[in-house]
């Protein structure tokens, strides 16, 4: 069966099965899933795989490579620490050379700087900048006069204000 007939046949069920299959992490959305499933269709297909298997059973191939790709995009994921703030904008000033810092620091430095000075409680500042410091849950409760369990909800609090700046 040519590779057109077949894309015909099962694209409207991969497209269902793609949206199926999320959340999907932040960087993929259900098109790329969908277009990953397709991929892997038309390898199976290219190696003479899909002879002779009907429409389940390719679908089904295809769920379960959808599945392992997205086990393995999760376990790819870096997590990163914000770097300590500082004040960029008297550095640039007395600094006529910027090359001192690479172009990751001074993103990293200007979106610690956007996060303290936008929207966030006095509280979540000193959390925030307590967390920029490596110190654990614990040890920052210790610090503070207050629970772990109240740092971990205000670091939350923190987590959520920051995804709608940086999805805004």
């Amino acid at each position: 069966m040519p590779f057109e007939k077949l894309l015909k046949e099962l694209s409207p069920s991969l497209q269902r099965l793609a949206k199926k299959l999320g959340p999907c992490p932040p960087y993929l959305s259900t098109d790329d899933l969908y277009q990953e499933g397709l991929l892997h269709l038309w390898k199976q297909w290219k190696q003479g795989k899909t002879e002779g298997k009907n429409q389940s059973y390719l679908l089904k191939g295809c769920y379960f490579h959808l599945k392992n790709f997205l086990r393995c995009q999760n376990s790819k994921i870096e997590l990163t620490t914000f770097t300590p703030t500082i004040n960029l904008t008297e550095i640039l000033a007395n600094q006529p050379d910027t090359s001192l810092y690479s172009d990751e620091e001074v993103e990293y430095k200007l979106l610690t700087e956007a996060i303290l000075e936008n929207g966030l409680t006095k509280r979540e500042k000193e959390v925030f900048s307590l967390l920029l410091e490596d110190l654990t849950v614990r040890e920052i409760g210790e610090k503070l006069g207050i629970s772990h369990v109240r740092v971990i909800k205000v670091r939350e609090s923190i987590r959520q204000k920051v995804a709608k700046e940086i999805v805004a």
